[in-house]
């Protein structure tokens, strides 16, 4: 009786702050699978396409980017592209940008239908499985077959695909489950088929083979669609996006009529509900907010090859998603705060730079949606070719020019720092309420931890998510809402602004109401190098008399550093850094306690110790050494912590 209260009383919770109509269509697809209904309407047996296919990438072709234009983004042959394409050619790629391993497209379960595959069947993470089977290390093959015109590349591709084919027949095996990785290996196999339709490799047979297995891609798509509309984020745009281009690819077919047509309406559906009016992506994440703008920028392109038009309220709301991103992004190294979940996703990249350089989409976005160009010419601009975006020189707006309503931001582009302040209409990703960045001379000082893992052995499986890991404070070891599952928060902390000027910014957050606190934090920018944050742990009623215990954490780069007392000293290539603590001297000294983590490992201090302190995850399936200071009090109501940050360049 009491596990059926419990449970009852989550669905109540959960009902209110995700909606019915998005757990009822939850309810329905795990119905579809538990029944196998998933099973009879995706069967592994698809009937051949009804016309020869020859001619289906001729009509379907945008303008793609010669050889001139590409070598004057990428100059000779020493660059990152032809190295890149070699090792696919060896056959290693980077996955999520992080280091080399060996391209393996043949998964595990490959003779079994997806509807009876589930994660718990692997003993890797089958995100590794899926990131691999979307073909987006491809596009180096593709890029350098028009850069340097050597056949090898496209026949590397087609050896590849073909191997591809035949590991993972149609609706078996792990590659089928997501219809979202569905439909990203359709958009890029479109593309590849444009861009090798000429080469001596694409025979007449590979075309056919190629055009019928974006069939069957598309044909697994409109079945689950009522997953991807539960979830209303990346999935349902991600899958909308790939039946609008396979109903443009095959016009000529009764079927790509509605594919288009539903693909079209859940596509500015999408972008037009899961945008909010600052700018904010669903998702609370800035990794999630570039794929969301890529996969816009590649439906605008194929929507105006087909004369449409997208609508001007989807263009609004992709205007200020554009002044979002431009207001996140650092304007020396084009690294962005590691914000939210961070899958590792970069779904086409179409330029030079590494994974944590957002240059490329930021540039092509300024001008697809914001009609001017927002950096000086350079190798990101080949990203704006691909997307049919023109690449004069003629002036661009400085980054500081694009604000953006709801971006809680202070500084210049030597500093600058932003904190958290959200007011949750969609499921919160992380438990990160005032958490604070801080940014000097292109490096991130004080540092968002990021994922590492979604399915992976304990503590790995989402474990950044957490208060504890962000630049916040903790109360009583707990989160600032209430975890029930890997992806899911309830009981959703809220934020809300005090005051802001260009000096300071003061807001609260709701997340300890239950413990009856409120925790107010003021950031402000006093001096050109100096940063302060001050922290007031208040009670919401006057009578307030149990003690509690507050964790101030601080995630700092793994640098030399030295401590005295609450004093932290960093000592980097840039310069030297002051991190300072001081607490209210009402406060008795037995009962301030510190600790220096560093990959789980504690440095400084007593205590028990979480072993995902310590550590930052630049990308997905990587995680790095980082410090972890944490100055922990047990004191009465109101509780103050205030921090002063001085950087002084060497």
């Amino acid at each position: 009786m009491v596990k059926f209260l419990s449970h009852l009383r989550f669905l109540i919770v959960a009902s209110r702050e995700l909606g019915f109509q998005p757990l009822l269509l939850n309810a329905l697809y795990r119905l579809g699978i538990k029944t196998g209904y998933w099973a009879l309407r995706t069967p592994s047996q698809v009937p051949p396409l009804p016309f020869d296919s020859n001619e289906l990438f001729a009509h379907f072709a945008f303008k793609l980017p010669g050889q001139k234009e590409l070598s004057s983004f990428i100059p000779d042959e020493s660059s990152n592209l032809l190295r890149t394409a070699e090792e696919i050619c060896n056959g290693k790629v980077r996955l999520y940008g992080n280091s080399l391993t060996s391209i393996q497209l043949v998964p595990p379960l490959n003779n079994q239908h997806w509807s009876k595959i589930s994660e718990e069947n692997f003993s890797q993470d089958i995100k590794d499985i899926w990131e691999m089977a979307r073909f987006s290390w491809s596009f180096a093959l593709l890029r350098a077959y028009i850069r340097y015109g050597e056949e090898k590349f496209a026949g590397i591709f087609w050896q590849f695909f073909e191997e591809f084919v035949q590991a993972n027949p149609v609706n078996l095996g792990p590659n089928w489950i997501s219809a979202q990785e569905v439909a990203l290996r359709l958009i890029v196999w479109t593309i590849a088929g444009t861009v090798l339709k000429t080469s001596v490799h694409t025979t007449s047979e590979r075309l056919q083979l190629l055009a019928h297995s974006i069939f069957v891609h598309a044909r697994r798509i409109p079945h689950t669609l009522i997953y991807a509309r539960a979830q209303n984020n990346n999935h349902l745009l991600v899958e909308a996006a790939g039946l609008y281009t396979a109903g443009i690819l095959f016009n000529r077919m009764s079927v790509a009529k509605t594919w288009r047509e539903q693909g079209w309406y859940w596509f500015n559906y999408a972008l037009q509900n899961q945008i909010s009016e600052d700018g904010t992506y669903c998702q609370n994440s800035t990794n999630y907010h570039r794929l969301m703008l890529q996969i816009a920028l590649w439906v605008k392109v194929v929507s105006e090859t087909a004369g449409e038009q997208l609508p001007p309220k989807t263009l609004q709301k992709l205007a200020v998603a554009t002044r979002w991103l431009l207001a996140h992004m650092d304007p020396i190294s084009g690294q962005v705060p590691n914000l939210g979940h961070n899958d590792g996703a970069y779904i086409f990249p179409l330029a030079e730079g590494d994974f944590s350089d957002y240059r490329p989409v930021a540039q092509a976005c300024a001008r697809a949606f914001l009609q001017t160009s927002c950096l000086q010419p350079g190798p990101w601009d080949e990203m704006s070719l691909w997307f049919g975006l023109g690449v004069n020189s003629d002036g661009h707006q400085d980054l500081s020019h694009f604000q953006s309503q709801g971006i809680y931001k202070l500084g210049d582009s030597q500093s600058w720092a932003t904190i958290r302040i959200a007011h949750h209409k969609t499921r919160p990703a992380h438990a990160d309420q005032l958490h604070v960045d801080l940014w000097w001379q292109g490096n991130n000082l004080a540092l968002d931890a990021g994922t590492y893992r979604y399915n992976a052995m304990p503590p790995w499986q989402n474990s950044l998510a957490c208060t504890a890991v962000h630049n916040t404070v903790e109360v009583d070891y707990r989160d600032q809402m209430v975890r029930a599952g890997k992806f899911l928060w309830i009981k959703w902390s809220q934020a809300q602004v005090i005051n802001s000027s260009s000096e300071k910014i003061v807001a609260f957050h709701t997340g300890y109401k239950a413990l009856g606190i409120l925790h107010q934090r003021e950031l402000s920018h006093p001096k050109p190098e100096c940063w302060e944050v001050t922290d007031l742990l208040l009670p919401i009623q006057s009578r307030h008399t149990k003690k509690h215990t507050f964790i101030l954490h601080w995630l700092l780069p793994d640098t030399s550093w030295e401590l005295l007392d609450t004093q932290m000293r960093l000592t980097s290539s840039l310069g030297v850094i002051h991190l300072n603590v001081t607490i209210p001297e009402h406060i008795e000294e037995d009962s301030i306690h510190v600790q220096v983590i560093r990959a789980g490992e504690k440095l400084i201090g007593s205590g028990p110790v979480l072993p995902y302190l310590g550590w930052y995850s630049p990308t997905y399936g990587v995680k790095r050494p980082a410090l972890s200071f944490r100055v922990i009090v047990s004191a009465n109501l109101p509780c103050t912590f205030h921090s002063t940050w001085q950087l002084r360049s060497k």
